[in-house]
């Protein structure tokens, strides 16, 4: 007992890496081995036990390519050197998942969309529906009925087109493509190929030791205000590829035939739980997606954006059943990002 406490002294005396921080390191410029080198040592030396490889804006070197990875290894040959550590990080800029563009340039169909309701079609929207409803308030319905091909609303009534919109995104951003549809397993798969698998291709011997974790940065459904495309448009919800059918084989109906329910406080509701299914399905398909983010055998450290216009992170929280690592002790546990801090999740392991 003495002796461990003993232990535990020095390591506050003079803390190994693995107890010392390790801030976000933005690689912004043109990047070169001598730099990285110097760089990191300059952490080192200032008491830090390692940094976050972070492409951020500015960068210039191309990402995930020849001189991109030979400067990996500059800053993987400093930490081996100096007995530290060295970080990953999965993304050009953030949230992860898009690969720097590549993802969605390989298939335009890995793209994000939203479900949109609005008052008149919304440009290259693809309709799913269209209802007739009487409102009586901006957020109430009072009855719906869904329109048939040349129908019309009546006297009173309300026309509502129920729409999947491509996403409108920042071009300089997303690297002039777009986010991905993160529900989509497929679309996932395709970036773990573009990023976790070459990392582990090209420094796999390190993960885990000299490299103890790599970052994943705010993942999310979607950032639903940057969806909203017309002043027509009323609101937006979370859309994955393949959706009705996928949500019918899981709760037995289609939930197109009760849109107004996901969007409005209906007086009649003819599915109660539609709101309570829509988003646990989705929440199940954002699961089922997330094991492959260790692929590449490094522990992952994971963090959920906080956006309050996303999917609730407290609903998504018990599903990210993750073996992650813990990268500031080495416990093997995970940590997760929410909103009200780091959280020690030891039933993880």
């Amino acid at each position: 007992m003495k002796d461990s406490a003993h232990l535990q002294l020095e390591q506050l005396k003079n803390p190994s890496a693995a107890y010392r921080s390790a801030p976000f390191w933005s690689w912004n410029g043109e990047m070169q081995e001598q730099r990285v080198s110097d760089q990191l040592t300059s952490f080192y030396e200032a008491g830090m036990g390692g940094a976050f490889i972070h492409s951020r804006s500015g960068l210039k070197t191309p990402y995930m390519e020849d001189q991109w990875f030979a400067c990996v290894q500059a800053a993987i040959d400093t930490a081996v050197q100096q007995n530290k550590k060295v970080y990953l990080y999965d993304e050009d800029r953030y949230s992860s998942g898009f690969a720097g563009g590549e993802v969605c340039r390989q298939n335009p169909l890995f793209r994000q969309r939203h479900l949109t309701v609005a008052t008149s079609p919304v440009p290259d929207g693809d309709t799913l529906a269209v209802f007739a409803v009487r409102r009586p308030t901006p957020t109430q319905v009072a009855s719906y009925r869904r329109l048939g091909e040349g129908e019309v609303a009546a006297d009173g009534e309300e026309t509502l087109w129920f729409q999947v919109c491509d996403f409108v995104r920042n071009p300089n951003w997303h690297n002039h493509c777009d986010p991905i549809d993160i529900c989509n397993a497929e679309a996932v798969d395709t970036f773990i190929a573009l990023t976790h698998d070459r990392y582990a291709a090209h420094c796999g011997a390190y993960l885990g030791d000299v490299i103890p974790a790599l970052f994943t940065d705010e993942v999310c459904l979607a950032v639903l205000p940057s969806g909203k495309r017309t002043e027509d448009v009323i609101a937006n919800h979370h859309w994955t590829r393949d959706y009705p059918r996928l949500f019918e084989e899981r709760y037995g109906y289609n939930f197109v035939d009760y849109l107004p329910e996901l969007f409005f406080a209906v007086d009649h509701p003819r599915q109660p739980t539609l709101a309570r299914d829509y988003l646990t399905g989705l929440s199940d398909l954002f699961e089922k997606t997330t094991p492959a983010a260790a692929a590449s055998g490094a522990p992952v450290t994971i963090s959920l954006s906080p956006d309050t216009s996303i999917l609730p992170t407290l609903w998504i929280l018990p599903a990210w059943a993750i073996p992650c690592g813990n990268s500031a002790t080495g416990s093997g546990r995970a940590w997760i990002f929410s909103p009200t801090g780091w959280r020690n999740c030891p039933h993880l392991r």
